[in-house]
């Protein structure tokens, strides 16, 4: 949108909201009030404002109407009309120097020495309108008469008026009628359709065809789609490096670890996945519940640390120790178990992807950790009693 049609829609919406303020005050006035100044300026409000009846032929100087329903019809302004109401109409007058008009139902036929500027829902101006320059936005604009520069923007055009000069179009939809017929430019720039009839002269006719607001909603949905899954991919690589390389850790370290967590699994279920989901869900509670006191406040820090590290680790090690058995304990022959390890975490890098999936893989995986943790102390401690014992 050009500068110039900007600055006509922002005067307009400020006019349109300041015309409808005031028509909704007037509307409670039963009768017109009007009164003519010492400057010989015409003013008049109410209901129903209309210069013919109030028998008004000739105003000197400025003219300003305002009212539910307004007829500026059968007069001469020596000065400029502001005219606003509901629903305007400037019928058969003659203004001095520029008309301005904002209402809903917005309908012109007048001839101005300088400028019109007219703004509402739908904007209608006759092909006997003659003014130097048109300045008109609306839902709907429709523009016959002459000019000698028009300015036009709304949601619908239609023109079809006489211009020796520029004219600028910016809407949704334009239409240029059978006597349009324009000396200079013709700027338009619409986003859905573009008609102009056969007759119509315009020979210096420069066309921009641009999204419409749906077609740009539809776009910026498609790219928020687009961008989402290219960050899920983006994701879902950094996952499996990361992965990969707290497989290979795990792997080289604590590769014992991994296959006694499946024999427990798989010789002390019960007290294997009792002991875990006890852990898995009860501690956070614990943990909070010690914080809030003075004592349990650094245990319960230290607690806090050791449950994010295993909850932080907790998936790879699963995948590494149950994945892992459960693919090659079957197998004729064996890999190495870095690389048997690195290939059951593989999928794990997809599940972190899928919303509802990774929270029950992320709470099964943390009640296998920490099944294994407990079953492992609980054996140290009984291995080193039984030490113990035979040494007494």
């Amino acid at each position: 949108m050009n500068k110039k049609i900007k600055l006509v829609a922002a005067t307009f919406a400020a006019f349109v909201t300041l015309t409808m303020s005031v028509s909704t005050t007037a509307h409670a006035v039963e009768l017109t009030d009007s009164k003519t100044d010492g400057s010989g300026n015409f003013f008049a409000a109410g209901e129903v404002v209309d210069t013919s009846a109030e028998c008004v032929t000739a105003i000197e100087n400025e003219c300003f109407l305002v009212g539910q329903t307004t007829y500026l019809r059968n007069v001469t302004v020596d000065g400029s009309a502001f005219v606003a109401g509901a629903n305007v109409n400037v019928d058969d007058a003659l203004i001095g120097s520029s008309l301005f008009v904002a209402g809903s139902e917005v309908s012109v036929d007048a001839v101005a020495n300088n400028n019109i500027w007219a703004a509402g829902s739908n904007v209608k101006l006759s092909e006997d309108t003659s003014v130097k320059g048109l300045h008109a936005a609306g839902a709907s604009v429709t523009v016959g008469g002459e000019y000698t520069q028009v300015d036009a923007c709304g949601g619908s055009v239609y023109f079809d008026a006489k211009v020796d000069g520029d004219v600028n179009i910016e809407a949704e939809n334009v239409t240029i009628g059978p006597n349009a017929d324009v000396t200079g430019n013709i700027n338009v720039t619409y986003s859905t359709n573009l008609n102009q009839d056969d007759n119509a002269k315009v020979p210096n006719l420069n066309v921009t065809k641009v999204e419409s607001s749906e077609e740009k909603m539809e776009e910026a949905a498609r790219k928020a789609v687009v961008n989402s899954i290219v960050a899920k991919i983006k994701m879902a690589f950094y996952m499996l490096f990361a992965n990969s390389v707290i497989a290979v850790i795990l792997a080289l370290l604590f590769n014992s670890s991994l296959k006694k967590a499946y024999e427990y699994c798989t010789t002390k279920t019960g007290s294997f996945i009792g002991f875990g989901a006890l852990i898995a869900i009860m501690a956070p509670t614990a943990i909070f519940i010690a914080a809030i006191t003075i004592i349990g406040a650094p245990a319960a820090g230290l607690a806090l640390m050791v449950y994010a590290t295993v909850g932080f680790g907790c998936k790879v090690f699963t995948f590494g120790s149950l994945v892992r058995e459960l693919i090659f304990t079957h197998t004729k022959s064996r890999l190495h178990p870095i690389a048997e390890t690195v290939l059951a975490v593989l999928p794990l890098a997809i599940v972190r992807q899928l919303p509802v999936i990774k929270s029950l893989v992320g709470l099964a995986c943390a009640i296998y950790t920490w099944g294994y943790i407990v079953l492992a102390i609980y054996d140290k401690l009984q291995k080193e009693k039984q030490i113990t014992t035979e040494t007494e």
